[in-house]
């Protein structure tokens, strides 16, 4: 049985996307550039209207993160905002996007009749 277009683009997108994150996130980690991290701009723009969130909560989640960190830094690097945000959200995001356009669509068009 053949997965409904909507499903088989959110799949394919939020895949492309997971791949570009954990790209993203392996190059941060290993490079040895300061200014690596910058890199993370530019997901501000693939994972809109998500990257908004930093607005709201970067430093009282920061705030949070450090304090985690003295007792649990492994555990405070996964929880690193941008792994949260574009990682996880950010795939989720991606996988519904189609489902959530083709729904707009179709009322947009159910209206117009």
């Amino acid at each position: 049985m053949a997965l409904p277009l909507n499903r088989s683009l959110g799949i394919l997108l939020a895949a492309v996307h997971l791949l570009g994150f954990l790209t993203t996130a392996l190059w941060v980690s290993a490079s040895t550039d300061g200014q690596a991290p910058l890199i993370w701009v530019l997901w501000a723009f693939v994972d809109l209207p998500w990257s908004l969130v930093y607005v709201l909560i970067a430093q009282p989640y920061t705030q949070w993160l450090d304090v985690l960190s003295y007792n649990h830094p492994l555990l405070a690097h996964y929880l690193y905002l941008p792994y949260i945000l574009h990682g996880f959200i950010g795939t989720i995001w991606w996988f519904f996007l189609p489902t959530i356009i083709g729904g707009i669509i179709r009322g947009l068009r159910a209206r117009g009749r």
